[in-house]
């Protein structure tokens, strides 16, 4: 085999790729067990006590969440007057924020890889160490401590969707998660309510608001530990072990995500608040935290990396990053919402503890409905979509809207807040149910983690910008108001900062030196200076509401994604009997396979029987892919040994072909210049050779008249070539067709693009029957492209004239094997001259080996709308058309170098890739092949 140094080096590189391809991919879909795969699930699977016992858990871990943000969020005011007064109680919500907003994407990425059962329950018992920390706190400072330790397990609260959308049927996700989350409602609604009576009674306090959820979280960790068992480590990677999987996780991203994303929202938080934004802190904090995610993104993007904690693949996802953008502004509007409509309702209209707490209630309750709701919208209202534009515009609007408040403007309040959050709710659940839908099922945990970081990070954003432009505002707006009223009852110019710095601590009625005059000339004007503090609050966040938008208007429709298919099973759902493991031998053994011995074994239903027959062929069909999938990469191992050990000789050998190519080229001008003197000294005499010399009719003819020669074809060995071959010969024999003006000079696609009528061309007819039994052709650009090759050839194969002989490409004419070696018909439809020869060589290879693999993986390299391969065109007739193919993809068609084929092609035929390559170089730019 003579290979150039070139060639030995793209060979090498190619192998070495592919090698790499594999070994990357080892641990895909293929590595994981049929037992830990949602196919052939048990009836009564989704009713069984361990199931629902697992959705009972989530549901109350769900619930605690909920808990932890509803109810102290709402009487926050009422703690910090207890246990402070402290300027940094927003840091509650902050911390706990901050603490979700990394944690996401790790529990995501581990959770995949290792295993979900011990992260969930894990999770929850942190959970109950910061919630208990927050109950017996006896300042701000240790209530925020544990708000960040309940973060971190919050993050596994949270990630139910993780949990559950394995678990269920993808087009019941929607649906699910709803159910979830509608047994939250009740907290969402009556929240704000329960705080509020919790610290109005004497006997209970603020401290309950934690005490309840120690309840929850407790009985969610007893259902989880009992009922929660999803796919082990050993179900999930059958080829690798814990110790191989953790040297290959990616330590350095998981740190640079952590700490870059730590610094940046600690940077946010404090600007304003704690430091002033132009102070040492918050500046460093910023910059430092982007520079770390900057390098986080240089690193995923460049780095070999096994499992990266990152991967850059994700932001290139348009489906799942417009949900992304969705998600993560309705999550800013959520905590807009959340966080400063009671505070609104506490300074402009009522003091009163329980009608605030019912008129807080509305965003939460609102924002359960639309998750509610969400669930059946995605399922039965169409095109999902058009439901989420509408949403995102919905959104933006109504919260955009309470800009318009004011202290006479409660019912409009109650509106807005009950409106926009609804539509919050929707966005927020078709993007955790849908989102994850656009990403590999393995990566669903990375891909819900990714989104719930963003989101929690831009809801870290949100309540630390909303925070400090309320509190800047107020600084601003409270003396403003207060000055001339408060002067005028006669308090002192020189402490108004004072009184104003009071009242913004809520601190007024505690004020030493104040007379009930200042206060109630000060109490009538606040309503008006907190309005127009929220009035820039509420306009702010339209900034967010524009990527929001943007976000929306590039969503995809997941309909296709909502299929019946379940991603993961719960393992041991049905008990196994005592003799069940003999009744398998026996029903997996050669000899008893399909016997009616197996039934008497342990007396088990034939249903059950058959399902356990199943599983062995599954088990034996993994491990046939396994042991297929090592002799490839072995295979590749050998080859690129050989090509290590015989690239120097060959780079050595170039020089010699070169001397030798120009001694051979002397000597065929020689010998060309003795043809020309012999063939003139012959002029005039007989031919020896008789008619009857087939060698010499054949050279001849081969020749002269190349397109008299037909391939030799063996017996139709399928029901194409059954179909093709039939019809020349049926012609041919009956003498239908005499000359090429029979037939239509080119193929007639509408043939093919129009089945409900016929074309006046046979040919074309037949090739467009034949055409449309390969399912695997799936596309409008290879299915023209077949169909114009094969019409072409099947013209050539009737007519053997020199006018359908020139219309076929220079690569599609017949080499010599075809001419001189007896072959299957499906081989002389294959467009590459080498790969023909080498079937031909080869017959081991059949069409069963071949088709499946060729039919979905070859490509024609049409990078424009597949609708253009095919123009309509006037004929004859006033007003007459026909579709004909598009003259520039016909000559598209006719260049070698746009037949391709893929990456399964290659693996599994890595010699006839390698033959495919060699006639796509030799084709050059023309497109043009020698195939003499």
């Amino acid at each position: 085999m003579d290979i150039s140094k070139n060639e030995s080096v793209r060979e090498f590189e190619r192998m070495d790729t592919l090698e790499k391809y594999i070994e990357n991919d080892r641990d895909d879909s293929d590595s994981i067990r049929s037992e830990a795969l949602g196919d052939d699930l048990p009836p009564g699977y989704f009713w069984s006590p361990r199931f629902l016992g697992a959705m009972a858990g989530f549901c109350l871990s769900a619930l605690s969440a909920y808990i932890f943000l509803i109810l102290p969020t709402n009487v926050l005011t009422f703690i910090n007057a207890d246990i402070g007064p402290s300027p940094y109680i927003s840091w509650v919500n902050i911390a706990r924020t901050l603490s979700l907003s990394f944690t996401y994407t790790i529990l995501g990425r581990l959770s995949d890889l290792f295993g979900r059962r011990w992260f969930f329950i894990g999770g929850n018992c942190v959970a109950i160490v910061g919630i208990i920390v927050c109950a017996v706190a006896q300042n701000v400072n240790t209530l925020i401590v544990g708000a960040a330790i309940y973060g971190l397990g919050e993050t596994v609260q949270l990630s139910f969707n993780v949990a559950v959308g394995e678990l269920v049927p993808n087009k019941y996700r929607p649906m699910v998660l709803s159910c979830i989350f509608a047994t939250n409602a009740p907290i969402a609604t009556f929240g704000p309510i329960i705080a509020r009576k919790f610290v109005e009674n004497p006997k209970l306090s603020w401290r309950w608001c934690f005490y309840i959820n120690i309840i929850a979280v407790g009985l969610a960790i007893v259902l989880l530990y009992l009922f929660y068992h999803p796919p082990t480590f050993e179900l999930l990677h059958d080829r690798k072990t814990k110790r191989q999987l953790l040297k290959e996780l990616d330590y350095l991203g998981i740190f640079l995500w952590t700490a870059g994303l730590t610094l940046l929202l600690m940077g946010v938080s404090w600007g304003g608040v704690m430091f002033p934004w132009d102070s040492a802190a918050t500046i460093s904090s910023l910059v430092i935290g982007v520079g770390l995610l900057v390098a986080l993104f240089c690193w995923e993007a460049f780095a070999n990396l096994t499992y990266p904690a990152i991967p850059v693949k994700f932001f290139a996802n348009r489906g799942f990053m417009a949900l992304v953008c969705c998600a993560t502004v309705a999550s800013m509007f959520y905590y807009s919402a959340v966080l400063l409509w009671p505070q609104q309702v506490q300074a402009l209209y009522t003091t009163d503890i329980n009608y605030g707490g019912w008129l807080s209630s509305t965003v939460a309750s609102s924002t359960a409905l639309g998750q509610v709701c969400a669930g059946a919208i995605v399922k039965w209202g169409g095109n999902v979509r058009y439901w989420i534009i509408f949403s995102t515009f919905a959104m933006v609007g109504f919260v955009g809207a309470l800009a318009s408040l004011t202290p006479e403007t409660l019912n409009t309040g109650i509106a807005l807040t009950i409106l926009g959050p609804f539509f919050v709710g929707f966005i927020e659940l078709a993007s955790l149910a849908l989102a994850p839908l656009f990403c590999k099922p393995a990566d669903i945990g990375l891909a819900s983690g990714l989104l719930a970081s963003i989101r929690s990070a831009g809801g870290s954003i949100a309540v630390a910008v909303y925070t400090s432009i309320l509190s800047n505002r107020l600084a601003t707006t409270i003396p403003a108001a207060i000055t001339q009223p408060a002067t005028a009852a006669g308090f002192p110019a020189s402490q108004i900062p004072a009184l104003a710095k009071a009242i913004q601590g809520n601190k007024l009625k505690t004020f030493p030196g104040l007379s009930t005059a200042v206060k109630e000339a000060v109490s009538k004007v606040l309503p008006t200076a907190y309005s127009k503090a929220f009035e820039t609050v509420y306009l702010a966040s339209l900034g967010f509401g524009a990527i929001a938008i943007v976000g929306c208007l590039f969503s995809m429709d997941a309909q296709k994604h909502l299929t019946n298919k379940v991603e993961r099973r719960m393992r041991t759902i049905m008990p196994r009997r005592p003799s069940m493991s003999a009744s398998v031998q026996s029903a997996t053994s050669p000899s008893s396979v399909g016997s009616s011995t197996v039934q008497e074994n342990s007396g088990m239903t034939q249903q059950d029987i058959e399902l356990q027959k199943k599983r062995a062929r599954d088990r034996k069909s993994q491990q046939a892919m396994r042991d297929r999938n090592k002799w490839t990469i072995q295979n590749l191992n050998d080859q690129i040994a050989y090509l290590n050990s015989t690239m120097e000789e060959k780079s050595q050998d170039v020089a010699m072909l070169q001397t030798r190519i120009g001694v051979l080229e002397s000597e065929n001008a020689q010998l060309r210049a003795q043809n020309v003197a012999l063939q003139l000294s012959l002029m005039g005499r007989n031919d020896n050779s008789g008619p009857g010399d087939d060698s010499f009719v054949f050279e001849r003819r081969l020749s002269d008249s190349p397109w008299e020669l037909p391939s030799r074809n063996t017996a139709p060995g399928c029901i194409a070539d059954q179909v093709l071959q039939g019809f020349v010969d049926s012609v041919r024999s009956d003498g239908i067709l005499t000359s090429t003006s029979s037939y239509t000079l080119k193929p007639k696609v509408s043939a093919l693009v129009q089945q409900q009528g016929r074309s006046e061309d046979d040919i074309s007819n037949v090739v467009a029957d034949v055409v449309r039994t390969y399912p695997e052709i799936e596309t409008l650009p290879k299915q023209v492209a077949v169909f114009q090759n094969m019409a072409l050839l099947l013209k050539w194969m009737v007519l053997l004239d020199k006018q359908s002989w020139d219309l076929m490409p220079s690569w599609l004419r017949p080499v010599p094997a075809q001419l001189t070696t007896p072959h299957a018909a499906w081989i002389d439809r294959i467009p590459w001259p080498r790969v023909r020869e080498y079937l031909i060589a080869n017959p081991d290879i059949t069409l069963d080996d071949w088709a499946a693999t060729y039919s979905s993986s070859f490509d024609v390299s049409w990078t424009y709308e597949p609708s253009l391969v095919l123009i309509t065109v006037a004929t004859d007739g006033p007003g007459m058309s026909e579709i004909t193919i598009n003259p520039v993809y016909e000559e598209h068609l006719r260049q070698l170098k746009n037949w391709t084929v893929g990456n399964l092609f290659r693996q599994r035929f890595p010699v006839i890739a390698d033959l495919i390559d060699r006639d796509t170089l030799e084709s050059g730019v023309c497109g043009e092949f020698n195939t003499s």
